[in-house]
């Protein structure tokens, strides 16, 4: 399965009023090897905006006679996600994507307002993955360092990645931030695991013991396992 780093502009928070005005993909393979990317800027006929959302975004609505229709713009995400031409009707596709944004949730729910709910559902998994979230469980594994929050410049600082917080970016440089971000996470889970086998091969025992210590919720259960 391939992963597409998501991240959308939109006219604000309510997908079935507001406008969706870009959308930004990124897809890789499952080791997060670059494969492709798509950004486009969705022209409609009246814009359902709210100021704050072109104050967040920087999005400038007197560009858009250089931006693309609603139609074209949704050919041109079906195009990029290989869509066959029966995937709104279709009941027996497999999804073939697993989506990771920074707001992936709500990323999901413009794009089935606007592709169609099945046509997302037989293409995006729905076990998606949130950056924050990923980076919130492996923070408690301690390989990641205490933040000041978790906006995503915050976070790719206790990554070692340095990015001007003060900029306003386009849908597809978020998305590229989003994938550094995965990938420096992926980078330390390697690490993390490289490490648990190097603790065990020089310590003697099987890495089996801990690796099913670190799935137990109890903490008295982990202690058990790990003496046993």
């Amino acid at each position: 399965m391939k992963y597409i780093i998501v991240d959308l502009h939109t006219g604000g928070f309510d997908s079935t009023c507001h406008s969706l005005l870009s959308v930004a993909m990124i897809k890789t393979t499952a080791n997060f090897q670059r494969l492709d990317d798509l950004h486009v800027r969705i022209r409609h006929n009246t814009f359902h905006v709210t100021s704050g959302s072109l104050e967040n975004t920087g999005m400038d609505l007197r560009k858009s006679l250089s931006w693309v229709d609603a139609e074209t713009a949704r050919k041109q995400i079906l195009e990029f996600l290989d869509a066959p031409t029966d995937v709104e009707a279709s009941t027996t596709l497999k999804p073939g994507y697993v989506a990771i944004g920074t707001n992936i949730g709500f990323d999901i729910m413009f794009l089935k307002q606007f592709l169609g709910e099945r046509t997302v559902n037989n293409l995006i998994s729905h076990r998606f993955e949130e950056v924050t979230s990923n980076f919130r469980a492996l923070q408690k594994t301690g390989v990641i360092g205490s933040v000041n929050g978790y906006m995503l410049w915050q976070m790719l600082a206790a990554l070692g990645i340095t990015v001007d917080s003060t900029a306003t970016r386009t849908a597809l440089e978020n998305a590229e931030l989003a994938l550094q971000a995965s990938v420096e996470m992926h980078n330390r889970i390697k690490l993390l695991h490289e490490a648990l086998q190097t603790y065990v091969k020089k310590y003697g025992g099987n890495l089996k013991p801990i690796l099913k210590c670190y799935r137990e919720k109890n903490p008295a259960t982990r202690v058990r396992t790990l003496r046993k």
